[in-house]
Parts: structure tokens; C-alpha cells; sequence
């Protein structure tokens, strides 16, 4: 199907997933004039429409902006990044979806479903609309080996990656925490990057990119986070020689702080 142009593409998309979620119209505002407008009813319909299976012009269709406003963040490649203090480790400040490596790390929801909350800005929700509905059909072997139970903290899955600068994603499950971060916790937070890094290790990729995985909405404190997601690093690299380049992708300045400091 061919379109004039990226509007005329919103609106046929905008069409099909209305038709297929009239329940959550409520959510979306009856007037839509903007393209942006348009956009932003988009992207919530698409979290809703969740494991569904679409037809393939829809997955092209959204494919196709998705590429393009990918492009248009412009992209950021590893190599080109200084490396820190600890050998084979950098950090960058800025959008992980603009990093052009081999994979990106995804703090993932424990249902491998994404976001279902409307306008969600977490990094899941963020990563999952950035490739489209071909990231939860990547997923889909493992939720059927899950058999409708959470994937345990500490555990990662690796999937292709569309649409975005990065090959593949890895998607690490976080623990979440309580009123104090336990020894579990630790230990789970560790084990989510080992487990990553074993996967990018057996499937020969060269370079991964880690957001500060347990902050935010799992609420595991930034500083105590940082530590752990450095020792965990410095403990793998020194045990495998073929391990990747590792880039700590961080958002802000207190986290560019924290880390700084780790990484002298």
C-alpha cells in the first residue's frame, strides 16, 4: 500500500486500530488536528493492541514511520564513544535508541508484554514503541515457554530489534523493590547483567548498551543500582576475554555523576 505521505500512513493506522479497539476510545481525544496529536493517539493505541496479530500491510505501515523517526534522532555509534576508566566500558549521556550497537538492554516488564498504561514513558514502553509490534511477536516463544507466569528477576531474553539503530534488544528483568533494596534484590540486579552479557557473548555480538536497569519504576535506589551494575561488569570482563564493549547508556546529570565517579 502506498501513501503520499507520513500523515496520510498515521491515518490509516489510526483507522485500523480504532476499528480494532473501540473500547479505548475514551482514552483517545475526539478531535485529533495535529499530526502530532495523531502521533500520540498512535502510539497509546499500539501498547493496547498488545500480543495481537496484525495484518502485514499495518506492520509495514507502522514500520515505515517508525524507521523514519528513527533516522531523524539520528544515530550514535559506539566506536565513537571514549572509553572509561574501566577497560572496554563507556558512558553515554543521551537517548539509548539513538545507540548504534549491536544490542540494547531493555529493563523489561516480568509479562514480556510491554506497556499497557496509557502514554507510558518508561524506557519498556519506549523500546517496544520504537519497534514496533515485531518486538512482541519476537517475544512470543518465550511467553509460550512461560506459560502465563512472570519471568523471574535476573533473567534475560534475547530478541531481534527493528527499526532501530541496534540489531537486537535483550530484554533483563529487573527485581522490583520494596521499602529497602534486599539481599535478593542485589543478587538479582547482578544477575541481570550477567545474563545479558552471557547472551550477547553466545550470539558473538561485539557491543551492548545498559540503561540503569531497576531505577525508575522498580525503585531501586540510583547510587546503590550504579555500584552493583559496575562490579557486576568489572567481575564478568575479568572473567571472559570475549566479552563485549559495555556503554552505560544514562539519561541525566546526577546519573552521568554516579557513574563518572564509579568509572575513574
Amino acid at each position: 500500500m502506498n501513501f503520499a505521505s507520513r500523515e496520510q500512513r498515521v491515518d490509516f493506522l489510526l483507522s485500523y486500530f480504532r476499528g480494532e479497539l473501540p473500547s479505548f476510545e475514551r482514552f483517545i481525544p475526539p478531535r485529533l488536528a495535529t499530526y502530532s496529536e495523531k502521533r500520540r493517539a498512535l502510539a497509546a493505541l499500539v501498547s493496547f493492541f498488545g500480543t495481537k496479530r496484525a495484518p502485514q500491510e499495518v506492520v509495514l505501515a507502522l514500520d515505515g514511520i517508525l524507521s523514519e523517526e528513527s533516522r531523524e534522532r539520528g544515530w550514535v555509534s559506539a566506536y565513537s564513544l571514549p572509553v572509561s576508566g574501566l577497560a572496554k566500558v563507556a558512558v553515554y549521556e543521551g537517548d539509548i535508541l539513538r545507540l548504534q550497537v549491536d544490542a540494547i538492554v531493555d529493563s523489561a516488564s516480568p509479562t514480556l508484554e510491554g506497556s499497557k498504561v496509557p502514554f507510558d514513558t518508561s524506557l519498556d514502553a519506549q523500546i517496544h514503541q520504537a519497534c514496533g509490534l515485531s518486538l512482541l511477536e519476537e517475544l512470543a516463544p518465550y511467553r509460550n515457554e512461560l506459560h502465563g507466569s512472570l519471568a523471574a528477576p535476573g533473567k534475560a531474553f534475547l530478541t531481534k530489534a527493528r527499526n532501530i539503530p541496534a540489531s537486537y534488544v535483550i530484554h533483563a528483568i529487573a527485581p522490583k523493590v520494596g521499602v529497602r533494596p534486599s539481599r535478593k534484590d542485589e543478587t538479582d540486579l547482578k544477575y541481570c547483567y550477567w545474563s545479558s552479557l552471557r547472551l550477547a557473548e553466545e550470539a558473538g555480538l561485539k557491543t551492548i548498551a545498559f540503561p540503569a536497569l531497576g531505577t525508575g519504576g522498580n525503585r531501586y535506589p540510583k547510587k546503590e543500582a550504579a555500584r552493583i551494575a559496575v562490579d557486576a561488569v568489572d567481575t564478568y570482563l575479568n572473567r571472559h576475554d570475549t566479552a563485549p564493549i559495555i556503554i552505560f547508556a544514562i539519561v541525566d546529570k546526577e546519573d552521568s555523576e554516579i557513574y563518572g565517579e564509579l568509572l575513574q
